[in-house]
This record gives structure tokens, C-alpha cells and sequence, in this order.
């Protein structure tokens, strides 16, 4: 068996996408973290590809990844994607901590240093968890694991940037005509997965139409074919590599 998953984080838990090829829609599952995702599929030796919307591979210093300023000038509304903390600004506790300690490992001679965007907070549990996950792994988990920024890869899809917000009717119905240039009928197969995830999940969960978009921007791109699985690349010799995968017959220029 060789999974191909899109994996975003949805309503409290880790949204998980199954590429099906002979079905109208995905197999979802909810797990609620990284390590029981991976053990489901035994350790990860059933994940061929696994794409997942959230940063991997942590800044040290006061600059920002490359990849994240990459991916915001591919895209007109770049505020959605933020920059990402540095470790000490993730384990602080309160907001007000997690600005001390970003503004002094980000400042320099001629800055005060940034602070920490709310959404990069909000989620700072999620990031810290997927990054300890990979540091911590037994296995190498680079040629399985990418990070993905869902608006990157609707882009690609469009070969223009997305310009309307995902939560509205034109964002909803944008990335669905995103989809349908890789999926046949993109409209049935967002509404059979809008319905699997209603069939499979629990019926208190949070998880948002733009949450399964984000989701399945993220599958698609693991069910790339090799040739079609774009990355952009920064801080070659971190560890883990900063990488961005996107799905695209042409490379990003």
C-alpha cells in the first residue's frame, strides 16, 4: 500500500485525506495528533506521500524563511501567509511572552525585531508538535513529509493567484475551478467529500468547507506525479529542510 494524504489541521484535530483513485471521493479521517496519524498507517511505511498544512522546519534567527517570502510573492493576497516564530516565541505560554521572545532572537542593528502574527500563534501547539514529531523520528521522514501552503497550491492549479478569502461563496467556488483542472468534476468531488467527512467524523466537530478545500489542495498535490511535484526551496541545510511542495507541469519562475 502506498497512501497518498492531505493532511490540514480542521476543527480541533488533524484532517486527514486518502487519495482513492477508483472513488468519487477521498477516505477521511480525524486524528488527534501527528503520531497516532503515522501509526495508523504502520509507522508511516504505508505513506508514500504525505502533504500537510503546516511549517516544517523552524527559522533560528532574525530572518525569515526563504520559502514563506517565495510563496508570498507568488500570490495577491499575501498577508495569508505569516511568518513563522522562531522556538522560543512557540513555547512561551501567553501572546505577550511569545512577542518578548520573538522580537529578541529577530532583532538586529536596525530593528526592534518582529512579534508573533496571531494566526502563527493560535496554532503554535500544531507547529511545535509536527516539528518535534520529524526531530524526534526514528525513521527519515524527508522524502514523506512536505509542508504545503494551500493558497500556493490553488495558485498553481489556476496558474494566476486566488483573489477571493476561502470562507466566501467566490473563494469556495475559485478553488473548486481550481480542482477541476486535475480532477474531473471538482464540484461532485468536493460535495462527496464534504459528505464523507460529515459520515466519518463526529458531529460536534468544527471542521469548515474551507477546512476540506484546504485539505484537499493538500492530497492532490501528494497524488502528484513525479513530475508534476513542484517545491519551492530555502535553508537548504536546515534540518529539517524548508521546503514547499505544489503540484504544477512547470516550476514557479
Amino acid at each position: 500500500m502506498s497512501a497518498l494524504l492531505g493532511v490540514d489541521w480542521a476543527g480541533g484535530r488533524w484532517l486527514c485525506l486518502e487519495d482513492r483513485p477508483s472513488h468519487t471521493a477521498p477516505r477521511p479521517e480525524t486524528y488527534d495528533s501527528i503520531i497516532e496519524l503515522w501509526e495508523a498507517y504502520d509507522d508511516g511505511q504505508e505513506i508514500d506521500r504525505l502533504c500537510i498544512d503546516i511549517p516544517i522546519g523552524l527559522p533560528t534567527g532574525p530572518h525569515e524563511r526563504a520559502v514563506d517570502k517565495q510563496c508570498r510573492s507568488h500570490l495577491d493576497r499575501s498577508s495569508t501567509v505569516f511568518r513563522v516564530p522562531v522556538r522560543e516565541a512557540l513555547d512561551a505560554e501567553t501572546s505577550r511572552e511569545a512577542n518578548k521572545q520573538s522580537r529578541a532572537a529577530t532583532r538586529t542593528e536596525d530593528t526592534d525585531g518582529v512579534g508573533v502574527q496571531p494566526p502563527a500563534y493560535a496554532i503554535r501547539q500544531q507547529i511545535l508538535e509536527v516539528n518535534d514529531f520529524i526531530d524526534q523520528c526514528s525513521q527519515n521522514t524527508s522524502d514523506v513529509i512536505y509542508e504545503v501552503h494551500p493558497e500556493l497550491c490553488f495558485t498553481a492549479l489556476l496558474e494566476s493567484p486566488t483573489q477571493y478569502g476561502k470562507k466566501t461563496a467566490h473563494g469556495v467556488a475559485e478553488r473548486i475551478e481550481a480542482l477541476d483542472t486535475i480532477a474531473d468534476n471538482a464540484a461532485v468531488l468536493v460535495g462527496e467529500t464534504l459528505r464523507a467527512v460529515k459520515d466519518n467524523t463526529d458531529g460536534d466537530s468544527e471542521i469548515g468547507v474551507d477546512d476540506v478545500l484546504d485539505a484537499l489542495a493538500a492530497m492532490h498535490t501528494a497524488a502528484a506525479p513525479d513530475d508534476e511535484f513542484q517545491q519551492l526551496v530555502g535553508g537548504v541545510d536546515a534540518t529539517p529542510p524548508q521546503r514547499m511542495a505544489y503540484r504544477s507541469s512547470s516550476e514557479f519562475v
